[in-house]
């Protein structure tokens, strides 16, 4: 049988897995929603700790806010707004 060192649970896991997970002494670390960028570089620093991949998760976390501050600055003066929808399937 798998012997995890860690679960990371996010909002697809069912009440009753995580209660099983708890109930193994399996240890969990909870991911939900994030909720803007900031709470994804949060999540993204929180798992590097967990993992002792700091590093690796402060450059992904700055990668990702500078390619995020381009396309800002690319879009700051544009004028049309176009709507978007995103989605995310399983």
């Amino acid at each position: 049988s798998l012997e995890p060192d860690l679960v990371l649970d996010s909002t697809h896991f069912s009440d009753d897995a995580v209660k099983q997970l708890d109930d193994a002494g399996v240890p969990v670390l909870y991911l939900y929603d994030e909720g803007d960028m900031e709470g994804v570089y949060d999540m993204i620093s929180l798992v590097g700790e967990a993992v002792n991949c700091e590093e690796a998760a402060e450059k992904t976390v700055d990668e990702m806010q500078t390619k995020m501050d381009y396309v800002s600055d690319r879009l700051a003066n544009v004028d049309e707004n176009p709507t978007v929808y995103y989605v995310v399937g399983y």
